[in-house]
């Protein structure tokens, strides 16, 4: 919509109220990330032994450092010649995962790699089914509703009581991640003008929230209190709300022009600029939204299309 990108230069192409929406939006990825990160610690395998039956204690060293990863080998030694895991075992009680939690060692060891895969099926779902949702509801509306969800949901794994309810919380809490991400992506660039969308689409807070991980995980070793603890501190998000408006972009294209004009004056009195006159921007949005005019419903099916739209696809896709 060329006329809207000319209203957005006049308002200021990244203006104060631009990067107010743009740093709010974006510190949603900081909680978001702990809740997506959050297996690199429950599914450490900390140290454990198992006695043989002279009652002679064998002790089997996982060290904590060396051991950050989804899916972690034990030595075959530590299990029984069948693969079983000994009915003597103990886990040392200084670090509690998932791991220690439902002994998931010798011919359980595949477990904590397959919620991780259960979660990234989640991811995938809630990313292709949100793109949708947002086109039809708005983004804003949906952007809190599943980060709301993401924390209910985050904070309910934490009392799950078998590994096979946990990894129903993962798929869930995979599909919320991938349902924020793609809102929390698209709306700050909605209000900023093309030269400045590969800055906003590309600088965010997940890497603050990688970072800020590691702090939690080095002070609380109890994985329930973990996921309780990043769960709990991500509620002061939700009171961005009155402070992040819908985007004026899509506001238009339902043909809300009285919301959207209002928006754009709140952005000029903020950024302190003249205001621009809208009649040619609300003219050109009323014709492109005439049924006659308006483009018709697109698809994901839209990006294999034809054979230069698949493979570009494919491209993103994997870069991504």
């Amino acid at each position: 919509m060329l006329e809207f990108e000319n209203v957005l230069r006049k308002l200021g192409s990244f203006g104060p109220y631009q990067r107010r929406v743009f740093v709010l939006v974006s510190m949603f990825e900081t909680p978001v990330a702990w809740a997506m990160l959050l297996p690199i610690f429950l599914n450490v395998v900390p140290e454990w032994k198992c006695s043989d039956s002279s009652n002679a204690s064998l002790t089997y060293n996982s060290s904590f450092t060396s051991n950050i990863s989804f899916l972690l080998s034990i030595n075959d030694k530590s299990c029984s010649e069948s693969g079983l895991l000994c009915p003597e075992a103990s886990f040392t009680k200084e670090i509690q995962t998932i791991v220690s939690e439902w002994s998931l060692v010798c011919d359980r060891k595949w477990i904590p790699g397959t919620i991780t895969t259960i979660q990234m099926c989640g991811l995938l779902v809630g990313a292709l089914v949100m793109g949708q949702l947002a086109d039809i509801f708005g983004r804003r509306r949906l952007l809190y509703l599943a980060y709301s969800l993401l924390l209910a949901v985050s904070l309910g794994s934490a009392f799950a009581n078998s590994w096979q309810l946990f990894a129903v919380f993962r798929f869930f809490i995979g599909a919320l991640v991938g349902s924020v991400m793609v809102v929390n992506f698209v709306l700050p660039l909605e209000f900023v003008t093309p030269s400045w969308r590969t800055f906003c689409g590309c600088v965010g807070f997940w890497a603050v929230g990688l970072m800020t991980l590691a702090v939690w995980g080095y002070f609380i070793t109890n994985w329930r209190y973990l996921v309780i603890g990043t769960s709990v501190s991500g509620v002061f998000m939700l009171f961005s709300w009155w402070f992040v408006p819908e985007s004026p972009r899509w506001l238009l294209s339902k043909g809300r022009y009285d919301e959207a004009e209002a928006i754009l004056k709140t952005v000029a009195r903020y950024n302190k600029v003249d205001l621009p006159d809208f009649s040619t921007l609300r003219k050109v949005s009323e014709i492109s939204n005439k049924p006659e005019k308006r483009f018709k419903n697109f698809s994901y099916w839209h990006l294999f299309r034809t054979c230069q739209m698949t493979k570009n696809s494919l491209i993103v896709m994997y870069g991504w």
